[in-house]
C-alpha cells in the first residue's frame, strides 16, 4: 500500500469514530455523573423489571427474536442484571431490549 491509501484508510477510521471520542476526558471539571435511565425503554419496562427484583420472581426478556429468562439481580442506569439456572450472570443493555414479561 502507498502513503495515499493508508492517509485514506485512516480518515476515514477518524470519520468512522463517535462524537464523543473527540471529548476531553477530565473526571474533576465534569462534576458529578447524575444517574440516567435509557430513553429508549418505557418506564413500564423499567417496572416489571423492579417488580421482578423486589420479588425474585423470573421474567422474559426480549431481544430481537431472542427470549432471555431469569430472576433480575439488579437494575441499573444502563444494564440490567438477571441469573439463572443455566448462566449464574447475565448482564443486559436496557437500549437493547425489545420487551419484558413478567408475573
Amino acid at each position: 500500500m502507498n502513503r495515499s491509501t493508508l492517509a485514506g484508510i485512516g480518515l476515514a477510521a477518524l470519520l468512522l469514530l463517535p462524537g464523543h471520542a473527540f471529548q476531553p476526558q477530565s473526571g474533576a471539571a465534569a462534576g458529578p455523573a447524575t444517574p440516567r435511565r435509557s430513553p429508549a425503554m418505557p418506564e413500564s419496562m423499567i417496572d416489571v423489571l423492579e417488580q421482578s427484583q423486589k420479588s425474585g420472581k423470573g421474567v422474559l426478556v426480549y431481544l430481537g427474536s431472542h427470549a432471555v429468562g431469569g430472576a433480575v439481580v439488579k437494575v441499573g442506569e444502563q444494564t440490567v442484571e438477571l441469573r439463572s439456572r443455566e448462566y449464574g450472570r447475565i448482564v443486559l443493555r436496557l437500549d437493547r431490549i425489545d420487551g419484558v414479561a413478567g408475573n
